[in-house]
């Protein structure tokens, strides 16, 4: 039997009815939308895987730039400790030197300082020695010109005390005899009276108590006279005396003040001895100590020393385990070099497959790694000059990377078309046989492919 023809979808849908129709039209929309909700979430898993790959190529690259950072750190200061042992190695010597001239001139001028400190302490001692001895000369002498002032001061009161008692005495006399001249001439006067007035007693009484009057005015005006004249010479005598009894009171207070001094020199003495007992202990301490520093000087020059000759030692050790790994590490340096002149050989090799099978691959898989990696060589400008080496290896491995997903995922779709199709299929024909009512075995009629 020649092979059914296949219907057209014109004269299906002729067959069909407005309702059926709309049914159709509207299922076949809502098939387009399943697809392109389909096709939208494999774009947005090729998107994620794509943005997964390029995450651990990011990491991978940034893993290199750090380990050949860290190769340049270690170089780096690798050569910073070689420069820094070999400016030690150079002026050890110097600064060894150095610090013994400066040690022997620490010691010497400790030597100086210990000589000048003792001839000063020795000239101090003297001095004050000297100073003792010429105070204690100059208060023998205050004493003495106290005691001769003294005297002195003590003679002349004597003198004035004799003088002024001498002139007492003479006034006295004088005033005796003024008094007895006075009494003579009264009576002289009484007499003469006496005898003048016997004749006539009124005239003589009266004239008698005149010249009565008269002499007792006369006489106890005399008598005043004589009376202040005397208090004045006394008054006068206290005024002259009152200056120096004062001096006199004044030079006894100097006197206790100064025998109130005179009793303090023992303990100023005896302050000054403690003193000078003091200083010379300290002397002794001082001397202990110097010789203690001294011997703690030296004992640390010796440690020094020691120190020095150890670390003499510890440098040879370090030059020769120097000497043996530089030889090692330019033995290890040969074998590296030959491995990676290995690696360059099965480089150029890889690269030559790639070209080769660059040539061989299908244009519009070219066109679709390029768009893919041109946006990625904008950001590894900076990756590319310190992984310059790697780099097209890189670009291989991404190569084959690339084509093995994409045959990955054609596979994948392929699988869901297919699934998609039998679904498809099946709805259809359950469709069709709802409406045309007819068996299963006819279905056969309305397939799609």
């Amino acid at each position: 039997m020649p092979p059914k023809k296949k219907k057209g979808k014109g004269s299906k849908l002729a067959r069909m009815s407005e309702e059926e129709k709309l049914r159709y039209l509207q299922h076949r929309a809502e098939i387009e939308l399943e697809a392109k909700r389909r096709k939208q979430q494999l774009i947005a898993a090729f998107t994620k895987n794509k943005l997964k790959r390029e995450e651990a190529f990011a990491r991978l690259n940034l893993a290199k730039i750090n380990e050949q950072w860290r190769f340049h750190l270690r170089q780096l200061k690798c050569k910073e400790l070689y420069d820094n042992l070999e400016y030690l190695w150079k002026y050890f010597d110097t600064a060894l030197r150095a610090k013994t001239a400066l040690i022997d001139q620490l010691y010497e001028k400790l030597n100086t300082a210990d000589i000048d400190h003792r001839k000063l302490q020795s000239s101090h001692i003297k001095m004050i020695d000297k100073f003792i001895n010429n105070h204690r000369l100059r208060l023998d002498k205050l004493h003495q010109y106290y005691e001769k002032s003294l005297m002195e001061i003590k003679i002349d009161e004597l003198n004035e005390m004799n003088c002024a008692e001498n002139l007492l005495k003479e006034s006295c006399k004088h005033i005796e005899i003024i008094c007895y001249a006075e009494n003579i001439f009264i009576e002289n006067k009484l007499m003469k009276t006496k005898i003048r007035n016997a004749i006539n007693t009124n005239t003589i009484e009266y004239s008698k108590m005149e010249d009565k009057l008269f002499i007792e005015k006369e006489i106890g005006n005399k008598i005043e006279d004589l009376w202040l004249e005397l208090n004045n010479i006394i008054m006068d005598y206290q005024k002259k005396t009152d200056d120096k009894r004062k001096h006199y009171d004044i030079l006894v207070e100097q006197d206790l003040m100064y025998q109130h001094e005179a009793a303090r020199f023992p303990g100023l003495q005896s302050q000054l001895i403690h003193t000078i007992e003091s200083l010379k202990y300290h002397e002794n301490i001082l001397t202990i100590t110097r010789d203690k520093t001294v011997s703690e000087l030296l004992n640390e020059i010796e440690m020094s020393n020691k120190q020095i000759y150890k670390l003499r030692q510890d440098i040879l050790m370090n030059q020769t385990v120097n000497e043996i790994q530089l030889k090692r590490q330019t033995i290890i340096s040969g074998s590296v070099i030959e491995y990676l002149k290995k690696l360059k050989q099965k480089s150029a090799s890889l690269m030559m497959l790639m070209k080769m099978c660059s040539n061989y691959e299908h244009l519009f898989v070219i066109i679709n790694k390029y768009s893919n990696y041109c946006g990625e060589n904008s950001n590894e400008e900076n990756i590319y000059c310190v992984m310059n080496p790697y780099d097209k290896l890189e670009n291989f491995w991404q190569q084959y990377n690339y084509i093995k997903t994409e045959n990955y995922l054609i596979k994948t779709d392929y699988n869901q078309l297919v699934v998609e199709n039998k679904k498809l299929r099946d709805s259809l024909r359950a469709y069709l046989v709802a409406i045309a009512r007819v068996p299963n075995t006819n279905s056969t009629n309305y397939n799609l492919i």
